[in-house]
């Protein structure tokens, strides 16, 4: 039975095998510099993002700071409004009870 398949099976030709043997060393040279190429490319994409991640961290790190002292600012404007509006009423308050005659 396996003479029979072994005869149904095509044959090539030395000449043609030779030119397959030569094709498939040609891909795996062409599969060899492809994963060259595809090592390289991956080195230099993760440096430029080790790069791209310390200048963000360096940024957050910089809009802490600018944020922290605006909230210093804030605070500091909200006790000075919170004061002049406590003055406006005790004034506004005093306006009042001098006109009633409350206070004389």
């Amino acid at each position: 039975m396996s003479a029979n398949l072994d005869e149904n099976k095509p044959r090539i030709p030395e000449r043609e095998l030779g030119k397959l043997e030569s094709d498939v060393e040609y891909i795996k040279r062409d599969v060899a510099d492809l994963k060259f190429a595809v090592i390289k490319l991956a080195d230099a994409t993760g440096a430029e993002f080790k790069a791209a991640r310390a200048e963000s961290l360096a940024l957050r790190e910089a809009m802490h700071a600018e944020f922290k002292a605006v909230r210093g600012e804030m605070k500091t404007d909200f006790r000075l409004v919170f004061g002049a509006l406590i003055v406006v009423a005790i004034g506004l308050a005093s306006l009042i009870a001098r006109s009633f005659g409350w206070l004389k």
